[in-house]
């Protein structure tokens, strides 16, 4: 399962207090991992922030953090590396660390994937869930963020059943 975000985006914001618990429901083998949708070079600042606290070992402990930062404590803009740099050096983040991998190899292939997975999931808004490399769940037609779940997890039974993977589909 796969969740398609952006920091800046305030519904993956109010997403993430419905999702964290669902996340902590599914299945052992279940796996979740969030990829941040790159639609613009802004947005893969946001992809490249995400990938390099993931490669330092930060990512699980600022990513609610990071989201309460750009939306409602000091409206950080991740885009702005200096900007990001300055909070991550006041939550404890060794801030050469961070630059050093700011730019890794592997931070820009894993950026470069989540822009592919994007187009290739064919992402036009966000938060959005893929399941088991079949079916993507959009908010188009969607009340809530419960209802999102919902359909997810209809998904993930109905895929366990079948089984195989095919072309995304909405």
């Amino acid at each position: 399962v796969i969740e398609f975000f952006w920091y800046g985006c305030p519904h993956c914001y109010n997403f993430e207090p419905v999702i964290e618990p669902w996340v902590k429901k599914l299945p052992k083998d279940i796996q979740f991992r969030r990829i941040p949708a790159i639609f613009n070079p802004d947005w893969g600042m946001g992809a490249r922030a995400y990938y390099t606290l993931e490669a330092i070992g930060e990512g699980e402990r600022l990513h609610k953090p990071l989201f309460d930062a750009v939306h409602k404590d000091t409206r950080l803009n991740v885009a702005n590396e200096a900007a990001l740099t300055e909070w991550l050096g006041k939550h404890g983040v060794d801030t050469k660390k961070f630059a050093a991998a700011y730019r890794s190899f592997s931070v820009e292939g894993k950026v470069t994937r989540a822009a592919q997975l994007t187009q290739a999931y064919k992402i036009e808004g966000v938060p959005a869930m893929a399941v088991n490399g079949k079916y993507v769940v959009v908010t188009e037609n969607i009340k809530s963020f419960e209802q999102m779940l919902a359909i997810s997890d209809y998904l993930i039974d109905q895929s366990r059943k079948k089984g195989g993977n095919a072309a995304p589909k909405k």
